[in-house]
């Protein structure tokens, strides 16, 4: 698990996000993990800054398949 906290991203990664921001869309993350460990990706792509919000589903009151998830 500790190998999570140091994985970088796709090299087209960075382009794809610049060229969506280009277009006025709002970017935010959805992450099956800690919202930390997401933070710190986008932190050492450099690319913290193009993000919007992070969600993450640490902040979930109830993971799928309980209903209440997708209300």
């Amino acid at each position: 698990m500790a190998t999570f906290g140091s994985l970088g991203v796709d090299i087209d990664i960075a382009g794809g996000m610049e060229a969506v921001r280009a277009q006025g869309v709002r970017l935010v993350t959805l992450c099956h993990g800690s919202a930390s460990v997401a933070e710190g990706l986008l932190n050492r792509a450099g690319l913290a800054d193009s993000v919007d919000m992070l969600l993450s589903v640490e902040d979930a009151s109830a993971w799928k398949p309980h209903p209440s998830s997708y209300g």
